[in-house]
């Protein structure tokens, strides 16, 4: 058989954005799609194809990527991050890919950061501290469209870029 001759497929592996759940084969959420709820892929694959079907998160999808052909040979434990639409972490640890609780494990995206660094009175110039009374979730500050906004908003101000 040559290379341009037609191989059985022998599975499916999908990774999907947001929070799945791996055993029954569903993508549960995404905010970032309309009406990415509950949406049952695995099995609408499977029917499809005649073939097993493994769902696993886009970003723990490339964490084993990186672990099987990428940066991540070689090493028993590293983190990988995903700055997206969304923000994720993935931790392996001795090879393996941590789900977690729920299968939420890296779903960093949601945890509150300061909005910007201030200056407050009484402080030498130069040392910043963070405005903690204003919270906003991770993605809502470093992703990339988080981060367009804002280069927008300035340049739509008359700010220059540098």
């Amino acid at each position: 058989m040559t290379d341009l001759q037609a191989r059985p497929v022998l599975g499916i592996g999908v990774g999907v954005p947001g929070v799945i759940d791996p055993k029954r084969q569903i993508a549960l959420h995404y905010p970032h799609i309309q009406g990415w709820e509950n949406i049952p892929l695995g099995q609408r694959l499977a029917k499809r194809f005649k073939v097993d079907v493994f769902l696993e998160n886009n970003i723990r999808s490339m964490a084993l990527a990186e672990l099987w052909f990428g940066q991540g040979r070689g090493l028993d434990s590293f983190v990988c991050l995903g700055i997206r639409t969304g923000i994720a972490a993935v931790l392996v640890v001795q090879r393996d890919v941590l789900h977690g609780r729920n299968n939420l494990s890296g779903e960093i995206g949601y945890c509150l950061c300061p909005v910007a660094p201030v200056q407050r009175s009484g402080e030498r110039a130069g040392q910043i501290a963070w405005a903690c009374d204003q919270l906003r979730p991770l993605e809502e500050t470093a992703s990339v469209p988080a981060i367009l906004k804002t280069v927008g908003a300035a340049l739509k101000s008359g700010r220059q870029s540098a």
